[in-house]
C-alpha cells in the first residue's frame, strides 16, 4: 500500500490534486516559506526543502533522489566522459587498425580488417615524472622505515607462534589469462607506474609485508631482511616517486611488494577487467590525455601493441609482444 504524501512544510496529508501540483499543501503560508527557501536548502534533485543541519547534504532523505545524486548522476557524467573520449581518438583507429593487419600479415595470421568497435577506449593516467639519481636522504628515510616495520614484524611473528595473535595471510592473487596479463601489463607500462607514486619513501612496505616474507624466508634474521629489501633499492628512480620506481617499472621483485603493490589497479584498468565479455577479445585502446585532451594512445592485443600520439594519429613502431 502506497503511503499518502505529506506536505513537505507542515506535513499535512496532501490531496490528489495537490500530489499531482507538487509537494506542497494549498496554505498559503507554505507556498510563502518555499518561496523564501534559499536554493541550498533545497534538494537538487527534487527541490524539496531540506530537513535538518545546513550541512545534511545536497539531496533530501528520499531513496530516489539519493540514488539519482550519487549514483545515475556520477554515472551518467562518466558515460558523457567515455563518448567524448571516443569521440576525440576515433581518428586514430584508421592508421592503427591497418598497422594491426599489417603486422597480422607478416606474422602469417588473418588479414581481416578488425572491428573498431571491438576495442574498448580506456582511459589511463599519465606520469610525467622523470628519471634521477635517488637522493642519500631518501635512501636513509626508508631504510629507518624498513627496520621499523622489520622489528613490527619480527615481534608479531613471536606473538603468532605463541597463539597470542593471527597470523597475517597473503592474499592469493587470482589468475587472469594470458590475453589480459599482456594487454594490462601493457597498458601499466605505458602509464609508467602513476599510482606507484604514492610509495613515495615507504615503497607501501609494512609491517604485514615483511611477515608475509618471513613465512616464505624463516630463516632470516632481521639484519637480512632489511639488506634483502636494500640490495633492490635502484641508484636512479623517478622523481617524487616510490624509492622502487625505474623508468622500466618497479626494481622490486614481486613476492618482495606489499599486497597493494600487487592487486591496486586504477580505475580505467579496473573497468577495463570488469568489463571484459569472457568469449569477446581482449582488445584495448588505451589513452593518456593532458588537460582533457588526448596525447597519446596506446592500442594493445596480447600480440600486438601500437603507439600512437597526437592527433590525427601518426604510427610511431609495432612491436611484437
Amino acid at each position: 500500500m502506497r503511503t499518502q504524501e505529506q506536505c513537505s512544510i507542515c506535513a499535512t496529508p496532501l490531496s490528489p490534486h495537490e500530489q499531482r501540483m507538487g509537494f506542497l499543501c494549498g496554505n498559503p503560508s507554505c507556498q510563502w516559506q518555499y518561496r523564501t527557501t534559499p536554493e541550498d536548502r533545497r534538494c537538487k534533485v527534487c527541490a524539496r526543502p531540506l530537513a535538518g543541519p545546513i550541512n545534511a547534504g545536497p539531496v533530501c532523505a528520499r531513496a530516489e533522489c539519493w540514488r539519482t545524486f550519487h549514483v545515475d548522476r556520477v554515472q551518467a557524467a562518466k558515460a558523457a566522459r567515455q563518448h567524448a573520449l571516443e569521440v576525440q581518438v576515433g581518428i586514430w583507429f584508421v592508421p592503427a587498425l591497418a598497422a594491426h593487419v599489417q603486422a597480422n600479415m607478416q606474422a602469417n595470421e588473418t588479414s581481416i580488417v578488425p572491428d573498431a568497435t571491438s576495442y574498448r577506449i580506456t582511459a589511463i593516467p599519465t606520469n610525467t615524472a622523470i628519471e634521477y639519481e635517488l637522493p642519500s636522504t631518501r635512501r636513509d628515510i626508508f631504510r629507518a622505515h624498513l627496520a621499523e616495520v622489520t622489528d613490527a614484524a619480527f615481534a608479531y611473528r613471536e606473538e603468532v607462534a605463541r597463539n597470542e595473535a593471527e597470523p597475517h595471510l597473503r592474499s592469493a592473487i587470482e589468475p587472469e589469462s594470458p590475453e589480459m596479463s599482456a594487454v594490462v601489463g601493457a597498458a601499466c607500462g605505458q602509464c609508467r607506474g602513476n599510482c606507484c607514486r604514492a610509495g613515495s619513501n615507504h615503497a607501501f612496505v609494512t609491517s604485514r609485508t615483511v611477515f608475509a616474507y618471513l613465512a616464505d624466508n624463516p630463516q632470516q634474521s632481521a639484519e637480512e631482511v632489511i639488506a634483502t629489501y636494500e640490495s633492490y633499492v635502484p641508484e636512479r628512480t623517478l622523481d617524487q616517486g616510490c624509492v622502487y620506481q625505474q623508468e622500466k617499472g618497479c626494481a622490486l621483485p614481486r613476492d618482495l611488494r606489499s599486497e597493494t603493490c600487487n592487486w591496486f589497479f586504477c580505475d580505467g584498468l579496473k573497468d577495463f577487467m570488469r568489463d571484459q565479455a569472457v568469449a569477446a577479445p581482449v582488445r584495448a585502446l588505451f589513452v593518456q590525455t593532458a588537460r582533457g585532451e588526448p596525447v597519446e594512445g596506446l592500442l594493445a592485443t596480447a600480440s600486438f601493441v601500437q603507439l600512437l600520439r597526437g592527433a590525427p594519429a601518426t604510427p610511431t613502431g609495432l612491436e611484437r609482444a
